[in-house]
């Protein structure tokens, strides 16, 4: 596990690389997701489609789950603390 000072930059730089190439990105790495947050924008104009947002829309909206008891996420310690998920 890295630390997230440590990959912050490295995912800054391939996003900006990325962005004059493509028109979305998917982010398909939950550290990722979690570590950037709402910085995306910062970084590019595209749409930015991730784990995390999708996860909790669906479970948030989910009509076949009435009463959920909780919810249990496996992740790496970097996703779990980020918070992304509260």
């Amino acid at each position: 596990t890295k630390a997230p000072e440590d990959l912050l930059p490295r995912i800054a730089r391939i996003v900006q690389w990325l962005t004059p190439q493509v028109d979305a990105l998917v982010v398909a790495c939950n550290t990722s997701a979690a570590l950037v947050g709402g910085q995306w924008l910062a970084w590019s104009h595209l749409p930015v489609f991730d784990p995390i947002s999708s996860a909790v829309r669906h479970v948030a909206t989910c009509s076949d789950m009435p009463a959920l008891r909780g919810v249990g996420i496996m992740a790496t310690p970097n996703t779990v603390n980020a918070m992304a998920y509260l």
